[in-house]
């Protein structure tokens, strides 16, 4: 569980967030398929094998007692540390179970409902990390017992959390200024073109605004292609770098923070 959700599921959404941009001219392949998908679904695959294992030997091990809140039980008793770990662990592994379903019957890339299926898989992934990070939290503090050093757990849990943080605000804070810069040079480019038609106008067009504008269709061939400004182009390739750089650097340390909280567990 601990390498599932601090490591892979984190890794694969922030490979789909920040490093699958529609507007790059060469995105990067990996045998023929864009690498963040291929990322994201190595890493999802791999986080659904390790949840199920997890689940089938906690099952094995409460003998299939459900030990979460019940209708019968007190208020205090499905309030409880125990109670309420099993409740958002179960959650996080239900929606581990359907993510995949629901990629299985998504739509085509072009299809016109295609962002519904962005929002849900979207939205039951931040769900599911929500609800993962809680269980563990709880199980952290409260389960001490499980742990041959519960002090030195907590120190990881918490630097693994402000790693996943910082690394999403951070790769958030680059991909808008990324937008800002592509928004910018399309107004560039839009103001470039219409200087350019202005000119190369023909003379019949210029009598009057009237016929400037009744003739808005009737475009002459352009005389100067424009390229795209080199500087532009190199701070969107600097700026992709870094994400791709931070999101390298997110997979090496909460790789050694899983390792470690997990061999917390393991040694104990």
């Amino acid at each position: 569980m601990v390498f599932a959700w601090l490591f892979l599921v984190p890794g694969a959404i922030l490979s789909a967030r920040f490093l699958h941009h529609k507007n790059q001219q060469e995105p990067l392949e990996l045998f023929g398929i864009q690498l963040w998908f291929q990322i994201h679904r190595f890493a999802n695959s791999l986080a659904f094998i390790f949840v199920i294992i997890s689940f089938l030997c906690i099952y094995s091990a409460l003998d299939g007692f459900w030990i979460g809140p019940r209708f019968s039980n007190r208020s205090e008793q499905n309030l409880s540390t125990q109670s309420l770990h099993a409740l958002f662990g179960i959650l996080s592994i239900f929606i581990c179970i359907f993510q995949p379903l629901c990629a299985i019957f998504r739509c085509a890339p072009e299809s016109p409902k295609r962002f519904i299926f962005n929002w849900i898989h979207s939205i039951l992934g931040y769900i599911a990390w929500i609800c993962s990070a809680i269980s563990i939290s709880l199980a952290c503090l409260k389960f001490e017992q499980f742990f041959i050093d519960s002090f030195l757990a907590r120190d990881v849990l918490i630097a693994s959390l402000v790693l996943n943080f910082i690394s999403f605000f951070s790769l958030q804070w680059f991909s808008l200024k990324r937008r800002e810069r592509f928004e910018l040079e399309e107004e560039n480019e839009r103001q470039r073109r219409n200087a350019i038609w202005q000119i190369n106008l023909p003379k019949e067009y210029k009598r009057n605004d009237q016929s400037i504008n009744n003739n808005q269709h009737l475009r002459p061939p352009p005389l100067i292609v424009m390229a795209p400004s080199e500087c532009s182009d190199t701070g969107q390739r600097e700026s992709l770098m870094i994400q791709q750089a931070i999101i390298g650097l997110f997979f090496v340390a909460s790789a050694v923070l899983s390792l470690c909280l997990a061999l917390t567990l393991i040694l104990a």
